[in-house]
């Protein structure tokens, strides 16, 4: 929990965490330092996995904004690994068309899960009245131009509110703060383009492209059972807590303090403690993770058995 870390760094420095300034600092710190370290490591309890329908009509689908980085998909009801691409294996000079059914495409990621099937009016709408204004920041394409940036208002005791411009597609949209209520997106026709999470600044999706014709789309299930490292979501309140549990709050406490001292001359053994202490945290975590969990070698269809058909399998390392 965030207010546990503030009280660890504030016992170990004597910073004075009654001045607002001096707290604000800490946390924009402590969030850097955690986003730091979620993002360069797998941690305990940064995956998870969800199962994900979607049609196959579609071609693509856009991914929950929870979900950050994809560590594996596999199909529902079946055994086959759904392999994932980046956008440049489909345009290498001896790629394979009938190869790649089956396999993902990793696009981009977009504001927005849907497309702007016309150029519309954006409509930003909460589901309750607010004490407090919230402004919001749209940058995208208008029929006019390239790059349009606008700013809209939504103003406490109000639902809703709309853009003065037509866009034909959205590149950003964030906002200022940290809100009560998420914030639903929809275009003129009032059909819902995304969703800008009350504990984000912005909204981002990742839009996946489906490789499937429609021989496999028929035949196999269209739920896909995801694995996946979850988005870090900065800690605001005193009650938040760090994305991967209060597990690592006494490692964020320490690496906070290996910064801080490390920058004060004559502090350089508390900042190696620190540091060790860090490291010693990291490493005890992982090796009680690991504790009693079978890690199997990954295995591969022996193809010498599978020449004579009939379904029936046998693997190799």
């Amino acid at each position: 929990m965030l207010e546990d870390i503030l009280i660890g760094i504030v016992s170990d420095t004597g910073l004075n965490l009654q001045d607002e300034q001096i707290k604000g600092l800490l946390r924009f710190k402590i969030n850097e330092i955690a986003r730091e370290l979620h993002e360069t490591t797998d941690l305990v309890g940064s995956l998870d996995e969800c199962i994900l329908y979607y049609d196959p009509k579609e071609k693509q689908v856009a991914l929950p904004y929870l979900i950050d980085e994809i560590r594996g998909l596999t199909w529902y009801n079946g055994e086959e690994k759904i392999c994932m691409n980046d956008m440049r294996p489909l345009y290498g000079q001896h790629y394979d068309i009938y190869i790649h059914y089956l396999n993902w495409r990793d696009k981009y990621t977009h504001p927005f899960s849907k497309p702007i099937v016309n150029y519309s009016h954006i409509k930003f709408k909460i589901p309750s009245v607010l004490d407090y204004d919230i402004n919001i920041k749209i940058i995208g394409r208008t029929e006019n131009s390239e790059r349009m940036v606008e700013f809209v208002r939504l103003l406490h005791g109000t639902l809703e509110v709309e853009t003065q411009q037509n866009f034909v597609d959205v590149q950003s949209v964030t906002k200022d703060i940290i809100t009560t209520y998420n914030i639903r997106i929809y275009d003129v026709e009032d059909n819902e383009l995304g969703i800008l999470p009350n504990i984000a600044d912005r909204c981002e999706y990742r839009i996946i492209q489906v490789l499937d014709d429609s021989t496999t789309s028929q035949n196999l299930s269209t739920g896909v059972k995801v694995l996946f490292k979850k988005r870090f979501f900065p800690m605001v309140n005193d009650a938040d807590e760090f994305i991967c549990g209060p597990q690592y709050d006494k490692v964020l406490q320490w690496k906070f303090l290996f910064e801080y001292w490390s920058k004060m001359e004559g502090q350089e053994i508390k900042a190696g403690n620190a540091a060790a202490m860090v490291k010693l945290l990291l490493d005890q975590k992982e090796k009680n993770h690991n504790q009693g969990h079978e890690k199997p070698m990954e295995v591969k269809p022996n193809f010498f058995f599978s020449m004579f058909g009939g379904g029936y399998k046998r693997y190799m390392p």
